[in-house]
Parts: structure tokens; C-alpha cells; sequence
């Protein structure tokens, strides 16, 4: 039997950072060409948003906006002596009537279409700003907080970029880009780091959360590549806030999510994915560097000129 004192003791070696150790033998194995979504192309244009996907044809609009005014037009068209008080009540009845129809097909038409949950939405839009980042043999993730004029300012984590000045970014369309290592914190303690690098195919993910307001068994979703698999998503909640500066998750993090966004239900990236512990001892033990300390310039030390874009992070 466990007594009171028996405690469950990790040691660092389980612990670890999640990089993905890749063999040069399987290289060419774990960057296999980007998978597609289901209904879109490669080079085909994004869907359209849901609120017009659904929109009635241009007729309808039509025959909604000018039926009011041609019935206004008959009534004016008729002799005084038949506009009576009558007719005019008549004639609002009909209208409210005509409206209230109006408002019921639209709703059929348009208002009960289904919609794209929230992680769907999420890997639509990871489809534009979650990369890859490779160093050497060593392979994580990272996502665009910030863009201007084909600059672009990648999160990810500092175990992903090691100690180098330089990186390999891959993007979703199987593009490679030299990235440039921006900035790390000064502690050496936070594993974070930004990459600089100029494309016209990226865009921001989504706003940063605060940790601050990050409730506790609040969904989210962790995107990363897990063993070389891309674009691979994983949902769960926060399980615990440790020591103000981590969040504790139970999505599914595993080797090659390091540097991946953590993303809560309500839209904001919330944590940077870091680290899990062996699934020997135990499951759904993930964790994910607080992504709100991008914010706090004063921790870190910058190797480029990205003034403007720390400006743009929202």
C-alpha cells in the first residue's frame, strides 16, 4: 500500500524538452510532401467565410430590397379617392406579413447553416501560420504573432534554434526559407525564442492571451508536427497554472510540438508547447511555456532590428 510520503519523484531525464531528434537516414522519411486538407487544393484559394458562404443568391436580395417600394408605388399610383384609411391598414398588415416571411426563409436559408467549430477554424488558420523549424537533425514548430510588409516574427521555443544564429523554416506550401534567430530571453531559463523571416504566404496566427485570465479546464488545442507527422492537432484543457510561468495540459504533446502553438477555445494562443513527461509513468501530462511573456521586452535580448514588429503583436 502507497503510504502518505510515498511521493511520486520525476526526474529531469523524463522531463524533457521535445525536439525531434531526426537520423539523417530519415530525413527525406519525415518531410514527406504536405498532406491537404479535404476539399482543398494545393494553390486553390482559402474557403470562404462562413458568414457569406451561406448568403441567399443576389435575386433574393433583389426581390427583398425592391418588393416594399413597388407595393409604396401602386399605392401612390391609385386615385385619392381610394386611398382610404382602410387601404392603408391593409396595406401595413401585408407588409408586416411579407417581412415576418422575409425573416423565416432567411433563417432557413442562411441562420441554421452549420458552421465550422472552433478547432476547425483552428487548423484552417494554422494552414497560414504554424511552420516547421529545423536545426541540424533537430526538428519543432513555431507560428507567426506578428507580420509586416513580407516581414514576418515566428514564437517558438529557444531548445528548437539551439545556440544558432540561423534556421530552416518550412511552410505548409513545402517552401523553405532561411529564418534569422531575432531574439531569446535573457533568462536562460525560458525556453522561448523569435525568428525573423520574409514571406508573402504567412500571416499571424491570433491574438496572445494573457496568462493572467486563462481559466483552468478551459479547452484548448495544441498544433505541432509529433514524430515528423505535420500539422498535427491535438485538443485537451489547462489541467493546472504552475508557478506562473507554465501551463499544464493534457493535449497531446510529443516530440516535434516544441515551438507549437497552445491555443484556448476562445481564440488566443495561450502557450508555446515545451514538454510532456514519459507516457511510462504517466498520460496526458503536457506543458506549454506561457506565450504572453513576447510581450514583455524587457526580458529579452534582441539580435535584430524588430521593433516594428513587437509593435504589431496583438
Amino acid at each position: 500500500m502507497t503510504k502518505p510520503s510515498d511521493k511520486i519523484r520525476i526526474s529531469p531525464e523524463e522531463v524533457a524538452p521535445l525536439p525531434l531528434q531526426i537520423k539523417s537516414e530519415e530525413v527525406a522519411r519525415v518531410q514527406p510532401s504536405p498532406p491537404l486538407r479535404a476539399g482543398v487544393s494545393q494553390g486553390a484559394a482559402p474557403p470562404p467565410d462562413d458568414d457569406l458562404a451561406d448568403s441567399p443568391p443576389w435575386y433574393w436580395w433583389t426581390l427583398v430590397t425592391l418588393t416594399p417600394f413597388f407595393n409604396a408605388w401602386i399605392w401612390w399610383r391609385m386615385a385619392p379617392a381610394e386611398r382610404s384609411r382602410r387601404h392603408i391598414y391593409r396595406g401595413v398588415a401585408i407588409l408586416l406579413a411579407y417581412l415576418s416571411l422575409v425573416g423565416v426563409v432567411l433563417l432557413g436559408m442562411w441562420g441554421f447553416q452549420p458552421r465550422r467549430n472552433w478547432v476547425e477554424q483552428a487548423a484552417y488558420n494554422a494552414d497560414h501560420s504554424v511552420v516547421q523549424i529545423q536545426t541540424g537533425y533537430v526538428m519543432g514548430a513555431g507560428f507567426v504573432i506578428a507580420s509586416q510588409e513580407g516581414r514576418h516574427l515566428i514564437l517558438t521555443n529557444r531548445h528548437v534554434v539551439s545556440d544558432g544564429d540561423t534556421c530552416q523554416v518550412r511552410l505548409r506550401s513545402g517552401r523553405q526559407l532561411q529564418g534569422r534567430v531575432a531574439g531569446r530571453p535573457r533568462d536562460a531559463e525560458i525556453d522561448l525564442a523569435l525568428v525573423l523571416v520574409q514571406s508573402r504566404e504567412l500571416a499571424p496566427l491570433a491574438r496572445i492571451g494573457s496568462f493572467d485570465t486563462v481559466a483552468v479546464g478551459e479547452e484548448v488545442v495544441a498544433i505541432g508536427h509529433p514524430l515528423g507527422l505535420e500539422y498535427t492537432l491535438t485538443t485537451g484543457i489547462i489541467s493546472a497554472k504552475r508557478g506562473g510561468m507554465e501551463l499544464q495540459t493534457s493535449a497531446a504533446i510529443s516530440r516535434g510540438n516544441s515551438g507549437g502553438p497552445l491555443l484556448s477555445k476562445r481564440g488566443y494562443v495561450v502557450g508555446v508547447n515545451t514538454r510532456t513527461v514519459d507516457p511510462s509513468d504517466a498520460q496526458s501530462l503536457g506543458f506549454a511555456v506561457r506565450a504572453d511573456l513576447v510581450r514583455q521586452t524587457a526580458l529579452w535580448k534582441f539580435d535584430a532590428d524588430i521593433t516594428d514588429l513587437l509593435q504589431r503583436i496583438r
